[in-house]
């Protein structure tokens, strides 16, 4: 899955034939500039943003100490975009490949095979590695409805533990707030 997602993460660059992901660049290098509001709230996007905004400060403060500048993040940006966007998009390339995981420890409820299949077909699946190649929120979102269908199994099996009750309103939360249609999987979960 790794493989798969973080191999040519760099396709396309420096020109951006993806229009949705400056839907998202754009404010992750306004909060990474220091403005916490990313004027943009769409899909809404927000753990994408953050996220993208805290690696863009990273390959700046990179930039800047390896050529001994301090230049600004949007200085850096435009003489660097490659750097910046492969960087950005990695993250949705790690959450793509850690989907594996929550869609392996549900499936082997059944059978451990029946969890190798299935993580093996998220693992190799070409929607989902072309969708993690790319900085926009829906493999996030997948990553987190995923983790919230386990936590909704582990508390239909234990209702008396209290902890996949916090792990599950974090992934919904998380995944509310990264796109907007993770609401409807309140009903299933009750």
């Amino acid at each position: 899955a790794c493989v798969l997602r973080f191999w040519g993460l760099s396709f396309g660059l420096p020109r951006l034939y993806l229009e949705d992901e400056e839907f998202f660049v754009q404010p992750a290098l306004r909060v990474a500039s220091g403005k916490l509001d990313p004027k943009w709230y769409g899909a809404p996007g927000q753990p994408i943003i953050y996220s993208t905004a805290a690696i863009f400060r990273v390959v700046n403060k990179t930039i800047n100490l390896t050529e001994g500048s301090s230049l600004p993040i949007n200085l850096n940006y435009q003489s660097h975009i490659t750097q910046f966007q492969a960087a950005g998009r990695a993250l949705p390339a790690l959450l793509g490949a850690l989907t594996v995981i929550p869609i392996y420890l549900i499936t082997s409820r059944w059978s451990k095979r029946a969890g190798l299949w299935a993580s093996g077909l998220v693992a190799t699946s070409f929607y989902l590695v072309d969708e993690a190649h790319i900085i926009r929120p829906d493999v996030a979102q997948t990553f987190f409805i995923v983790w919230m269908i386990y936590f909704g199994i582990r508390i239909a099996e234990d209702p008396k533990r209290w902890l996949p009750y916090i792990l599950l309103a974090v992934s919904f939360g998380l995944g509310v707030t990264t796109k907007y249609p993770t609401l409807f999987f309140v009903v299933p979960l009750f």
